[in-house]
């Protein structure tokens, strides 16, 4: 696995249960997902992506190759998003290898554009909108 930040993210995940553990709440709160406020007031969104390289454009050569070329300045993929009205910089993604072999998690970073549209990768002329994507890990 290949992380700009692995060690700042066990320190922090260990600092969080810590403090879970010590904390009393006095109200009882529902189980959910939450993201600290990066000052905007608004809370980044997770999107998960969904690769499959048996009928993507995208193969899994050009995903090693993106690995050899991950700690370069400026690096990012550029993705096709389903729920671009949705989406806005700063939200967070995974992306998830799916088909046969080995499937599971191979990424995880930030969105850093808002979506655009461009030609559809399938050549089947859909209408397709991107956006571009900053990895923090890529898993072979």
């Amino acid at each position: 696995m290949i992380c700009k930040a692995t060690e700042t993210l066990k320190t922090n995940m260990v600092i969080a249960c810590v403090s879970a553990m010590q904390a009393k709440p006095k109200i009882k709160l529902r189980p959910r997902f939450v993201c600290k406020d990066d000052n905007s007031g608004i809370h980044p969104r997770t999107f998960i992506m969904r690769w499959n390289p048996e009928i993507s454009s995208h193969k899994i050569v050009d995903f090693e190759e993106s690995m050899e070329n991950f700690f370069e300045r400026d690096f990012y993929y550029e993705w096709s998003v389903f729920d671009y009205q949705k989406v806005r910089v700063g939200d967070r993604f995974f992306m998830i290898k799916v088909g046969n072999g080995n499937t599971g998690v191979v990424m995880e970073g930030t969105i850093i554009s808002y979506p655009f549209k461009d030609e559809d990768w399938s050549g089947k002329g859909r209408d397709v909108r991107y956006v571009r994507m900053s990895p923090n890990c890529m898993v072979r």
